[in-house]
């Protein structure tokens, strides 16, 4: 019986090894994007706490955001692929 054990781990123990290197990529993927959005969401912060009493300085950091967000719109908009046809048609 243990050698069928060891026959099944080695043919699939790569398997298991090559999902769980995927598995380990995905997660260390998902902590650099969250990493990424805390830097954004706090430089935002400061930046907007600079701006304080000034509407000028406002005035440019929205007109900024705005330019930045139009751009990211535009780029997915052109990179996206379209939607995948429906299967079952």
């Amino acid at each position: 019986m243990l050698w069928v054990l060891m026959l099944v781990f080695l043919i699939f123990g790569s398997f298991v090894v090559a999902k769980l290197l995927e598995l380990s990529a995905a997660v260390e993927n998902i902590r650099g994007t969250t990493q990424s959005a805390v830097a954004l969401i706090a430089d935002l912060a400061r930046k907007i706490e600079e701006c304080q009493g000034d509407p000028e300085a406002l005035a440019a950091l929205v007109a900024d955001l705005r330019e930045s967000s139009d751009s990211l719109a535009a780029a997915v908009a052109a990179n996206s692929t379209p939607a995948d046809p429906d299967p079952l048609d």
